[in-house]
């Protein structure tokens, strides 16, 4: 189900009647550059370090725009279905054919910062149309706030640092989580 890197991916919300969606951003699939799951022996959980970066695309016309928003001018909210929107017959492809919807992903997310991490807790309702596959996952994802910092900083930012960082968050969720 993972996105291939030359697709785009769009985020939408609920407009304020409740009726439609409203095209917020596009983005091309993350780049992961780094994943490693850790076993934790004796421990009631494991832990996964993933690095990776995402782009967002700013170059699209006011044509492009609209089309991309055709996709889902037609959808319907309805939870209790996989991937939690519903297209009618024929309308998963845009107005001129050059953009369809490949699937669908409906969350639900609550945010808590404190402590120096950033805690996402979100129920995802996902489905791939090719596959008529889908499923409801509940993921927890941990982000420390002094990340945010440092890739802000300078880019001459040294390898060791940015090592030294990486520990140091590995540390406090061993500690606090596992």
């Amino acid at each position: 189900m993972g996105a291939k890197s030359n697709e785009q991916l769009q985020h939408c919300s609920i407009s304020s009647s409740g009726s439609c969606l409203k095209m917020i951003k596009v983005k091309f699939a993350t780049v992961r550059y780094f994943i490693c799951d850790m076993a934790c022996v004796k421990k009631t959980s494991d832990i996964r370090l993933m690095l990776c970066t995402k782009n967002y695309c700013t170059g699209l016309n006011e044509e492009e725009l609209e089309d991309l928003e055709s996709c889902f001018s037609n959808v319907s909210l309805i939870p209790n279905v996989k991937g939690g929107l519903h297209w009618p017959a024929g309308s998963k492809q845009s107005r001129s054919g050059r953009f369809k919807v490949l699937g669908s992903t409906h969350s639900e997310k609550v945010v808590f910062v404190g402590r120096g991490l950033r805690w996402s807790l979100q129920k995802r309702n996902r489905i791939e149309f090719k596959a008529s596959s889908g499923r409801v996952s509940y993921e927890v994802n941990i982000r420390p706030t002094s990340y945010d910092k440092f890739c802000q900083g300078p880019e001459d930012m040294s390898i060791e640092d940015l090592l030294s960082l990486i520990l140091e968050v590995i540390d406090q969720a061993w500690e606090q989580f596992v």
